[in-house]
């Protein structure tokens, strides 16, 4: 039992001394706190602007906790600390293949989820009006 306990003593430990890994990974849930909602009966361009600008500014920063805390988390594994710039370069170098593993996991799920979908259209209680419109 104390094997146990001094194992998760270390690892608590060792998880507060990476501050820059609670940063990274801090960085969408800031972002998401001020993230502003949108009412869709309002017609305010400016308004509309600056949701959309917030929205991107909160996609931006989840990529980059994204790849940055497991970027993070590998160089202190092998024994090495990352400053931020470098893990920033990381990001800008592995932005591209996540987005790609992440298309591709996307198109291998794809068929499923079209196959739950027309499976629930079928089951479906339609209105006499749309049973003419869906044609199975």
């Amino acid at each position: 039992m104390a094997d146990v306990s001094l194992f998760i003593q270390r690892g608590w430990q060792n998880i507060w001394k990476q501050r820059t890994i609670w940063f990274f990974s801090a960085l969408p849930v800031v972002a998401g706190l001020f993230l502003p909602t949108y009412n869709r009966g309002e017609e305010n361009l400016v308004l509309l602007c600056l949701y959309l600008v917030f929205y991107i500014s909160f996609l931006v920063l989840s990529v980059i906790s994204l790849i940055g805390v497991p970027y993070q988390a590998f160089s202190f594994s092998i024994g090495r600390t990352a400053i931020v710039q470098e893990t920033l370069d990381a990001v800008r170098k592995f932005l591209w293949r996540t987005i790609g593993c992440s298309a591709l996991g996307i198109l291998l799920l794809l068929p499923c989820l079209l196959l739950v979908l027309g499976i629930a259209f079928i089951n479906i209680q339609l209105p006499v009006g749309f049973r003419y419109l869906w044609v199975f």
